[in-house]
């Protein structure tokens, strides 16, 4: 399990970054690892958040999910 760090943002990819690493994985990753990057990158979750998912919370193009909230002195973590 990794570490949180409390008020740091998690980085993201540049557009430029983006299309670089989908186009390796299309050129080198098998089929499976190509949907899960597009798959990824497409609705923005997080590996762990894909892995949990059950084929009944896809529903045509949308995804219900829920999240846990916890309360630590008046802050929300998700």
């Amino acid at each position: 399990m990794s570490r949180r760090i409390i008020g740091e943002h998690l980085k993201s990819f540049m557009p430029e970054e983006k299309r670089r690493f989908l186009e390796a994985v299309d050129r080198e990753g098998n089929e499976r690892d190509k949907m899960i990057m597009h798959f990824l990158f497409t609705t923005g979750l997080r590996l762990g958040e894909m892995v949990s998912l059950n084929v009944e919370q896809v529903k045509d193009k949308s995804i219900l999910t829920y999240c846990r909230l916890k309360q630590k002195r008046n802050q929300k973590l998700i």
